[in-house]
């Protein structure tokens, strides 16, 4: 008797042990650069993972669309970034330098100027502004809990409308925010991107050399496929968003996907916080979230931009600048790109009276170069509004601060810090800030893949 107990018993235990093992040791959610990166470097460890993604497609913002492909997302390489150069030429992909320009065609007041004229306001903007003290200098006035208008209007220091607009269009280019939302944080960006463009424009005695850039031959696409052939097929779950986590008592990580479950060890965060806080897919208190880390996802904040595709067979190398409308574009062997950015993206949509307003001057100024856009179709990515982005990128130095400068490193390394005894991580061009967008994402991912796969002693 004493020895069928003792085996239902053992059965028992190993019943439970079998229910108790984790599906994968480490399932990383978003298949961005970040996630793939931290994939691939698990892959050539060996080790037992699943990359999953909600989209029914790999690479998050960085997006390639049409043949020879136009890009929705980041497409430009800098020649110090060398997370890109290096991962590119072990996967084979190929990268070009950028041609310069061929045409520059640049809109104020409703008619093309020549560039000297265009660059005008950046520069008298520039000069009010250049002798300004940082707001990171110790002892320095001016805080990052001010506004950068309320800061100047303190100082007397005025704007034209003209300057105004040229500060607000260096400002919805790339970040996509607006003048009226930045702080004094953003002094340093504001004086170094006028006086780009008023260097380029032609308004400055400078001999300064361009920065050499990059693009992807065939695409981002390319760099995202081979990244996701060295992964392989059998180790990412497409379609498939996150709906819920939590952690039982054992440590163990539940995730709830749309129409299956699965459990990890290990779980990497490759989510824009701007998509974690909307979802509330760290709302389970035994996830034990800090409260300051916490405060971080929750204030986190991303510009707002969308793109326009237009495919064609059109004159490359022609880059179009409207100050007016606050857009540029730019062609490609594929067609044309045009970039909107700013807070009136959240309401942009591909059949509202602006975008069409916005698409036909862009047609009547480019038409003479070429480029033949009216009533051709179009594709329209909207990263605002992509509700597996919630935005472009994130803009924490530009808008009202979420922490004071002395606390900066600090409050930086809350995030990026893994939590739970080194099981739950967050990886992501926001955990890195100390480059550009895809290359801290691609950053990012290979720190947590090394620390995953370096044997702990």
């Amino acid at each position: 008797m004493k020895s069928v107990t003792f085996l239902v018993l053992f059965l028992l235990f190993l019943v439970e042990s079998v229910y108790s093992m984790p599906d994968y040791d480490t399932i990383i959610v978003g298949g961005g650069l970040a996630g793939l990166n931290t994939a691939r470097g698990l892959k050539r460890a060996g080790k037992n993972f699943l990359l999953i993604e909600a989209r029914d497609r790999l690479g998050g913002r960085a997006y390639s669309i049409g043949e020879p492909p136009l890009e929705a997302g980041p497409e430009w390489v800098d020649k110090d970034h060398a997370q890109i150069h290096q991962l590119a030429a072990e996967l084979g992909v190929e990268l070009e330098e950028e041609s310069a320009a061929k045409t520059s065609i640049r809109i104020h007041r409703k008619r093309v100027m020549w560039a000297e004229d265009f660059g005008r306001p950046f520069k008298s903007a520039y000069t009010k502004i250049k002798d300004l003290p940082s707001p990171y200098e110790e002892g320095k006035e001016g805080t990052v809990d001010e506004t950068f208008l309320a800061y100047l209007k303190r100082k007397k220091i005025i704007f034209t409308e003209d300057e105004k607009e040229a500060i607000n269009y260096v400002l919805r280019d790339d970040p996509g925010v607006d003048l009226k939302t930045v702080s004094y944080a953003a002094l340093s960006y504001i004086r170094g991107e006028l006086e780009d463009y008023f260097r380029d424009s032609g308004s400055s005695d400078s001999d300064s050399e361009e920065e050499e850039e990059y693009l992807f031959v065939n695409g981002t696409r390319s760099f995202i496929e081979a990244i996701a052939k060295d992964i392989g097929k059998e180790s990412i779950l497409l379609s498939s968003p996150l709906k819920k986590l939590s952690r039982d008592g054992d440590g163990l990580y539940h995730l709830e996907l749309e129409g299956s479950k699965l459990t990890a060890e290990r779980v990497v965060l490759s989510l824009p916080f701007s998509v974690l806080r909307e979802n509330e897919i760290l709302d389970d208190a035994s996830l034990g979230i800090p409260q300051d880390v916490r405060h971080v996802i929750d204030t986190m904040p991303y510009g707002s931009v969308a793109s326009v595709l237009i495919p064609g067979d059109m004159a490359s190398g022609i880059e179009y600048d409207n100050l007016d409308q606050q857009v540029n574009a730019w062609t490609r062997p594929g067609g044309l790109r045009l970039w909107i950015g700013g807070e009136r993206v959240n309401t942009l949509k591909k059949d509202s009276p602006e975008l069409e307003a916005i698409l036909k001057v862009a047609h009547d100024k480019l038409r003479h170069d070429g480029v033949q856009i009216e009533g051709k179709p179009f594709h329209f990515v909207n990263w605002a509004t992509d509700p597996y982005a919630r935005g472009s990128y994130n803009a924490y130095w530009l808008t009202q601060s979420i922490f004071r400068p002395s606390e900066f490193n600090q409050r930086m390394n809350w995030f990026a810090t893994p939590l739970n005894a080194n099981t739950l991580f967050f990886i992501g061009e926001h955990t890195m800030l100390a480059s550009a967008y895809m290359e801290s994402a691609i950053r990012s991912g290979r720190i947590v893949a090394d620390f995953l796969t370096t044997p702990t002693e």
